[in-house]
């Protein structure tokens, strides 16, 4: 059973220097509180800008444990008015209260994995869309998405988050007929439906305004041969499609998990790594798509990448390689895999990185949460980063 909407913050130091790069050479999202209440803002963008107020530039001690949990977030949870929905198994151990939780159907190989959407709702692996009263858990609605459109082509069960915009929920369906849908987040019956060759992905769906326009952008790819995806550019309110730009790697196996990243009024940047790595989509005033860069070094399978003062920051491959990008040109400004330790586990040393890390920026500066858990805060700038403060919140060996 999986337990939602539990509330905590979190949770332990980790003491280490910091150190300014890329040239220096010694030696997935954070949601915390450091001696005040820390929120974030759902954006219908997926950029995660927290809208917190003043967070202390250094944590001398480590951030104050307020509340911990054990075996639940295995994705990233989100955050609202002081409550955290997080999923996980209901034997975990948890500190603080829990308000409420429901069961959610899970395959025993994998966990929830997108993000409970703040309203509230949550999609499981195996294709259970639930609607919740965010104050008591109670299920207002429930439907599952292959009954209704299909089985979804996917490798790992479904795995993009349901985006809410205006009175719709947004789901990215993937099935053999039905690529995204639109249901009515205040009851799940369909408002449209609409299939497309490329089906679903991991991606979850964004809007953007383009050209003073919303579009709503679905980074598609699924489990289909021969592979292909790329981006829709679509009609939030009808569904219509009036563009598609092609984005996969011919591997079989790839998948496109990133979601589309908005840069400006006409830019859409694009991410995968499984060798095609990144492109920076231009849409003209109708809403046809050109490609104006790529660069197969900007490759980030998981971690959306952030567009912050024209700069694109984000972390590629397994290993936890932070890179910065001119936005405009695609130029590489650096790269390194700034983070690497050694960690006592079970009675020998283990060296860890970031490896598949998350960023959120926050307060002029950035949140980053290793994979393994360590939390820093971080300026990242063109000119390189610099370490501002670090604490291990746990060691996460799977």
């Amino acid at each position: 059973m999986a337990s939602l909407f539990q509330r905590f913050r979190q949770t332990r130091q980790d003491n280490g220097n910091s150190r300014r790069g890329p040239k220096d050479r010694q030696k997935s999202s954070p949601i915390a509180r450091c001696r005040r209440k820390f929120h974030m803002e759902a954006l219908e963008n997926r950029q995660l800008l927290s809208v917190a107020p003043a967070m202390p530039s250094a944590w001398d001690l480590g951030p104050e444990e307020v509340v911990s949990a054990c075996c639940v977030g295995d994705f990233s949870d989100p955050a609202a008015n002081d409550v955290v929905g997080s999923s996980g198994q209901s034997d975990s151990e948890v500190s603080g209260p829990v308000i409420n939780s429901a069961p959610v159907a899970q395959d025993d190989a994998y966990s929830i994995r997108s993000n409970q959407q703040i309203g509230a709702s949550v999609l499981g692996n195996d294709g259970d869309l639930i609607c919740l009263q965010l104050a008591d858990g109670k299920i207002v609605w429930q439907l599952s998405l292959p009954e209704v459109f299909g089985e979804g082509l996917f490798f790992f069960g479904y795995g993009s988050s349901p985006l809410v915009h205006g009175d719709k929920l947004i789901v990215n369906v993937g099935s053999e007929d039905v690529c995204v849908a639109a249901l009515d987040k205040r009851d799940g019956t369909t408002r449209w439906r609409t299939d497309h060759a490329w089906h679903g992905s991991y991606a979850s769906p964004v809007v953007a305004t383009l050209h003073g326009q919303e579009k709503l952008l679905v980074f598609t790819g699924g489990m289909v041969r021969p592979p292909t995806g790329g981006l829709l550019c679509m009609n939030p309110e009808t569904g219509a499609i009036d563009s598609e730009f092609p984005w996969r790697s011919d591997n079989y196996t790839s998948v496109n998990a990133a979601s589309p990243v908005a840069c400006g009024e006409s830019r859409v940047f694009l991410s995968e790594d499984y060798g095609l790595g990144g492109v920076m989509v231009e849409y003209d005033a109708a809403f046809q798509p050109q490609a104006r860069w790529t660069s197969k070094e900007l490759g980030c399978q998981f971690q959306t990448p952030i567009h912050h003062g024209g700069t694109l920051y984000g972390l590629g491959g397994n290993g936890g390689l932070m890179m910065a990008c001119d936005a405009r040109s695609g130029r590489m400004m650096w790269n390194e895999a700034f983070y690497e330790t050694k960690i006592e586990w079970q009675g020998r040393p283990i060296s860890v990185s970031l490896g598949h890390a998350h960023l959120v920026h926050v307060d002029g500066a950035f949140l980053c949460l290793g994979e393994d858990g360590v939390l820093m805060r971080l300026d990242l700038n063109p000119g390189g980063f610099e370490i501002l403060a670090k604490a291990r919140l746990f060691y996460a060996p799977e």
